[in-house]
């Protein structure tokens, strides 16, 4: 899995309300990222405990 697909993964895990834990901290992503690939503000913010900088 390339870090695209990973942002991908976990914006459609957002969408079905699954957890995205095990992905974002595996590849480190950031806000901004998920932001760039689709999530919505409130699904970054409820997570930004976990992201990266």
């Amino acid at each position: 899995m390339t870090r695209q697909d990973a942002i991908f993964e976990v914006v459609s895990r957002f969408k079905r309300n699954e957890d995205v834990l095990e992905l974002v901290t595996m590849f480190g992503l950031s806000a901004e990222e998920l932001l760039e690939g689709g999530a919505l503000y409130e699904e970054v913010k409820s997570i930004e405990g976990i992201l990266d900088a």
